[in-house]
């Protein structure tokens, strides 16, 4: 097991996020300016599908984007024009978020050694936010076609005692 830094953990989800749009969509993302998200509280997205890490890391992994967005990527994934959220469109969202948690989880397990990550959980609303207790996140902007993914990671080692 190698020291990991935050860096590290945000450019594995970073570069898995990459591939798997190229593959999936068929597009690379271009990265936008990244922000970091100082506090507990983590300003969120209209749709966010997120993922948990635990083991020797821990905390989260947000997929934020609008709802046109979400709507173009679902409808690419399904190949079909889509024009609301229902079970199969979030299905696919979800699927791709944890499409791009499975792909870096192999890089977490080598940076910090035993990490897993949970099923994805679909957040929506107007204005919302999320708590992150005890974690500094970072979000980058992934710009495609269909609109912009905000990729935001709140994870650190775990404390041992």
């Amino acid at each position: 097991m190698s020291t990991s830094t935050g860096l590290d953990i945000i450019r594995a989800f970073g570069q898995a996020s990459e591939q798997v749009l190229q593959e999936v969509l068929g597009e690379s993302p271009t990265r936008g300016a990244p922000t970091f998200q100082i506090g507990p509280t983590i300003p969120l997205q209209e749709v966010n599908v997120q993922v948990g890490v635990t083991g020797n890391l821990t905390g989260h992994v947000n997929f934020g984007m609008d709802m046109t967005t979400a709507l173009a990527l679902a409808g690419t994934m399904m190949m079909e024009e889509i024009h609301e959220l229902d079970e199969m469109a979030l299905s696919a969202l979800s699927e791709l978020a944890n499409m791009i948690a499975g792909n870096a989880r192999t890089f977490l397990n080598q940076l910090a050694g035993f990490s897993d990550i949970t099923p994805p959980s679909v957040l929506m609303g107007a204005s919302i936010s999320g708590t992150w207790s005890h974690i500094r996140a970072m979000s980058i902007p992934l710009v495609l076609g269909a609109g912009t993914i905000h990729l935001t990671v709140g994870i650190r080692v775990k404390e041992t005692k």
